[in-house]
């Protein structure tokens, strides 16, 4: 297949294992030379026209294939073919890619739409290259079991990460805005794991219903994979209430900067309010201001100014305002 653009094929030996496959091989591919792995990126040139011409896809399967749903959808399309359509929604607000994942499968041929870059296809991938993968075609119960197990490294990176953060806010130290911004993204990650994981558990269990042989021989598999989605879904919503805490923390913390920032100043204000009161009255350019005559008379001004400072500072100590 074209690498260049995400697009790959393996024939599988049965055994875990698979050899690479060209274009014009996939298209002359007969059931009777073994199980085949198409992979397709979505955004393929003629999608359409590949999955036809090169993939021999019927009409129906092909329109269930390009088609749009909101959530997911899981379809036996023949005795033991099942088209499975797997579609994260668009949330404006949160800047990641849409993982998004179209199979048609059966235990002789699979055919997979996703990015290329998605941990699950990749994990499958590598799977098959080291000649660990799946024995059949049928690869939905490999290809979930790698997702999750990258989910669940890419979650117990993010736990280190909060830690982390945690630490930082326990010791106090001045990294408010690095802290912050880290923690932003880390409830951004989370939030996008688990609008995936909870897409991938409803197909699971979707297709552990699905009334197809093959499906049914994976229903025990397939059953631990849901429970295990299940699990993941716990743990991030446990982290997500520990970065919930955590930005609550930071924020009640900056609160309370603001608010003695803003306590300081309004004390500094008026503790130099009558100063500053006094000085404007002796400031103003008219006639009759006392001392004018008399060289001493500024620094008994200065005198006191300061001791009326002082006595002031000393009342609110006494009041326990400062």
């Amino acid at each position: 297949m074209d690498e260049r653009s995400g697009a790959f094929a393996f024939l599988l030996d049965g055994k875990g294992g698979g050899r690479p496959m060209s274009l014009s091989q996939v298209q002359e591919w007969t059931p009777g030379d073994g199980p085949l792995w198409v992979h397709l990126p979505p955004d393929l040139p003629e999608l359409a026209r590949v999955l036809e011409e090169v993939c021999h896809m019927p009409a129906p399967v092909r329109e269930q294939m390009l088609a749009d749903t909101a959530r997911v959808l899981v379809e036996a399309t023949s005795e033991d073919e099942v088209v499975v359509l797997l579609f994260e929604p668009d949330l404006p607000r949160i800047k990641t890619p849409r993982r998004q994942l179209r199979a048609w499968t059966s235990p002789r041929r699979c055919v997979t739409v996703a990015d290329s870059g998605q941990a699950g296809i990749v994990e499958l991938r590598r799977k098959v290259e080291q000649g660990r993968g799946p024995r059949s075609a049928a690869v939905l119960e490999t290809l979930g079991a790698s997702a999750l197990a990258r989910t669940a490294l890419e979650l117990a990176g993010l736990n280190d990460l909060l830690v982390d953060l945690e630490a930082h806010v326990e010791e106090r130290k001045n990294r408010g805005e690095e802290v912050a911004d880290e923690l932003r993204r880390v409830r951004r990650a989370l939030v996008d794991h688990r609008r995936f994981i909870s897409l991938a558990r409803d197909a699971l269990l979707r297709l552990d219903l699905t009334d197809v042989g093959w499906v049914k021989v994976q229903a025990r598999e397939l059953s631990r994979l849901a429970d295990r989605a299940g699990r993941l879904l716990r743990e991030l919503d446990a982290l997500a209430d520990r970065a919930r805490l955590l930005h609550e923390q930071l924020r009640a913390r900056q609160d309370a900067k603001t608010q003695r920032t803003l306590y300081l100043l309004t004390v500094i204000s008026g503790v130099f309010l009558p100063v500053s009161f006094i000085t404007g009255l002796l400031g103003v350019n008219i006639g009759g201001i006392p001392g004018t005559n008399w060289g001493g008379s500024f620094a008994v001004l200065c005198v006191l100014l300061v001791g009326l400072a002082v006595a002031e500072w000393r009342a609110l100590r006494r009041r326990e305002l400062v």
